[in-house]
Formats: C-alpha cells, sequence, structure tokens
C-alpha cells in the first residue's frame, strides 16, 4: 500500500511505502526518518502559508465615522433582573444595542443604579459616533467611571 502526501500548490509530494519513504525518484530514508521528514514538511508548509496570510493583512484603516457622525443616536434606560438597570441604544430609531447586564461582567446582573446605566449608554455612543462599533467596554473604563460590580 503505497501512501502519497503533498502540497498541489507548491509541488512537494511525500510518498509512503511500508516502512520507507521516498522523496523524488533517487533518495530513501529509513522509518525514522519519516516521522522527522513529515514534521518539517508540515511545518514548512504551514509557516510558508502563515507568512503569505500574514502579509496580505498588514494594512489597516481607520474607523468609519462618516456612517454614524450625523446619525440620530439615542438611549432608553430600562429597569432588569433584580431591580438593576440596563439600557437600550437606537441609530436612527432602529435597536443597535440591547444592555441588560454590565458589560464585560458575566451573569445578568444589570447596573445598580440609573445614573450608572446612563454614564455607560454615554459612553458606548461617544464609541459608536468615533465609528468603534461594535462599541466595546472595558472593566478599566467602568472603574474610571466608578462602576463596580459583584465578581
Amino acid at each position: 500500500m503505497m501512501i502519497i502526501i503533498g502540497n498541489r500548490d507548491t509541488g512537494h509530494f511525500f510518498s509512503c511505502d511500508k516502512a520507507y519513504i521516498f522523496i523524488g525518484a533517487n533518495r530513501v530514508l529509513p522509518f525514522m526518518g519519516k516521522a522527522l521528514l513529515l514534521c518539517f514538511w508540515f511545518l514548512f508548509s504551514t509557516g510558508m502559508y502563515a507568512q503569505s496570510v500574514d502579509s496580505r493583512n498588514t494594512i489597516t484603516s481607520p474607523p468609519d465615522t462618516s456612517r454614524y457622525q450625523d446619525a440620530l443616536i439615542t438611549k432608553v434606560l430600562f429597569s432588569a433582573h433584580n431591580n438593576t438597570w440596563g439600557y437600550d441604544i437606537f441609530v436612527n430609531h432602529v435597536l443597535l444595542i440591547h444592555q441588560p447586564s454590565i458589560p464585560c461582567y458575566g451573569g445578568r446582573e444589570g447596573f445598580k443604579t440609573k445614573k450608572d446605566a446612563l454614564s455607560v449608554a454615554e459612553l458606548v455612543i461617544t464609541k459608536i459616533r468615533k465609528g468603534l462599533v461594535p462599541p466595546t467596554v472595558t472593566k478599566a473604563e467602568l472603574k474610571a467611571l466608578g462602576i463596580k460590580a459583584d465578581d
């Protein structure tokens, strides 16, 4: 039984026949060489692919602020689970974000006060205006706003 392993794009082919591996027509490696050769082939082929993908994706563009800069962005606060607060963000009367819990903390608990929900909703609106969509809120930003969650 013969097994052929290869990459059609690069033209590298390896065939296994019993305990030997043949490269091209002339060279033969013993069984232990087969394992090493397959490892090197795998590392070589995946490394070359990763380099080619990275080189194509190095250009980054700034966020597109034009879409949200002049849009009508509104916030609506609502009561949430266990007497807490959440917020909705609407862009041109279309719901964009429904946030019944504190972002970046697990669980269902919302904001303890209406003021906390309002300050985070305003932070999110500021990020949307800057084109940062989806607008992520970090624990550091919550801490800077004076918002604490029960971990």
